[in-house]
């Protein structure tokens, strides 16, 4: 018996429109928090529930500024004038047993940001995967964070954390 090499192409997937009357939505767990995102490693503490987790029905379609729309109905700190939400993509990652994270970009109250209108399937979100959401008040500096979905994967431990919290100079 010869074995299944045929190549799974999902680029049709991606691309072809939904009709929202007539495809049912998947499941999407959501995940935020106040301040910074959640550390990837409780994701991989298999065993540890992580608090604030929205379930939502949704479509491949939805752009991060409905999905933003949905946390500000439930979380009153999300509906601040000020409020940024930031959102990162967590997913299994096989090769390294492990979840990894990929950020996708940010939402900001009263303004319009590139990251509004990417949708899920743009940011290459499969069923399974979670949403992570920072939820920051006050001025933030988002252009640190506000990647494109085929960004290389950035390494959680890496310094653009540290970097956003630092004061911005102007020079």
């Amino acid at each position: 018996m010869a074995a299944n090499t045929k190549q799974y192409d999902d680029s049709a997937f991606l691309q072809s429109a939904v009709d929202r009357e007539r495809s049912t939505p998947f499941l999407l767990r959501i995940f935020y928090n106040f301040g910074s995102n959640n550390a990837l490693s409780k994701y991989n503490a298999r065993r540890q529930n992580l608090p604030n987790e929205l379930q939502v029905y949704t479509w491949r379609d939805a752009t991060l500024k409905e999905i933003a729309s949905l946390i500000q109905e439930v979380v009153k700190e999300a509906r601040s004038p000020t409020a940024t939400l930031r959102f990162h993509l967590v997913y299994p990652n096989p090769l390294l047993n492990q979840y990894s994270e990929k950020p996708l970009g940010t939402v900001v109250n009263g303004a319009v940001s590139p990251s509004d209108k990417l949708t899920l399937a743009d940011c290459r979100l499969v069923i399974g995967d979670f949403l992570d959401v920072a939820i920051l008040t006050g001025a933030v500096d988002t252009r640190s964070h506000s990647q494109s979905p085929d960004s290389p994967q950035s390494d959680h431990n890496s310094d653009s954390e540290h970097q956003a919290k630092k004061p911005r100079r102007d020079v």
